[in-house]
């Protein structure tokens, strides 16, 4: 999806150490940090936020999962959260997964982006994430069962049928 992989997503498509190595002397696979690697042709936002220690995340995720987000040239990064300080992260509420692929999956991206969105941003993001996943409207509110009220009384006012 992204061109971005960890040595064991690599291992686990078969690669062998020697072929990682080989691929890198090729450059058909660049190293971005250690025990990650790009493909040629990766996407760049997930590149660069890999390259900065983090995830995708947020709306930049969302929208490479294929639903709708309003316009934002930012790249959207998450940091560990022992590597939070002194960097802009996105944050979600309550527990986020582990950082171990390098876009956040759908429910990740969505806590984050609750925080950074403004709420008709937020309400058309989860018409979007209704209208185009199997999810439905009880996995996003247990998804922010975590977030201030104010929040999730927006979820009252979302629509899967919507086409945002």
């Amino acid at each position: 999806m992204t061109g971005v992989y960890r040595t064991c997503e690599l291992k686990q498509r078969g690669l062998s150490d020697a072929h990682i190595r080989q691929q890198v002397t090729t450059g058909d696979l660049l190293p971005i940090r250690r025990g990650w690697y790009a493909l040629r042709l990766a996407d760049q936002k997930t590149v660069e936020a890999v390259r900065t220690g983090g995830v995708l995340s947020c709306v930049s995720a969302l929208g490479k999962h294929g639903i709708w987000v309003p316009p934002d040239s930012r790249v959207h990064v998450r940091f560990p959260l022992e590597d939070r300080h002194n960097r802009r992260s996105c944050r979600g509420f309550g527990r986020m997964p582990p950082i171990d692929t390098a876009i956040d999956p759908v429910l990740a991206a969505y806590c984050c982006a609750a925080r950074c969105l403004d709420d008709e941003g937020f309400v058309a993001v989860s018409d979007s994430i209704l209208n185009t996943t199997p999810l439905e409207i009880a996995d996003l509110r247990c998804a922010l069962s975590a977030a201030p009220q104010r929040i999730t009384r927006l979820l009252d006012r979302c629509d899967g049928r919507a086409q945002s």
